[in-house]
């Protein structure tokens, strides 16, 4: 639940009214625990909202919405 809570006001008010080519990365996650579990636990919660996501290779995610 804590994800989705992060995920709602974090992450979707910086989409509104941007067009679809739009992406936002995101350096800090949610302290949830294992930083890894964490990070693709967020992942698979963001692809079910209808976002594409990238994980970098220090562990921040970039969202894009998905068609």
């Amino acid at each position: 639940m804590e994800i989705e809570k992060w995920f709602n006001s974090e992450v979707l008010p910086k989409f509104d009214g941007q067009d679809i080519e739009y992406m936002r990365a995101y350096h800090t996650l949610p302290k949830l625990g294992d930083a890894l579990k964490v990070t693709l636990e967020v992942a698979n919660y963001a692809y079910t909202r209808e976002f594409s996501v990238f994980i970098d290779h220090d562990g921040s995610l970039a969202f894009k919405r998905r068609q």
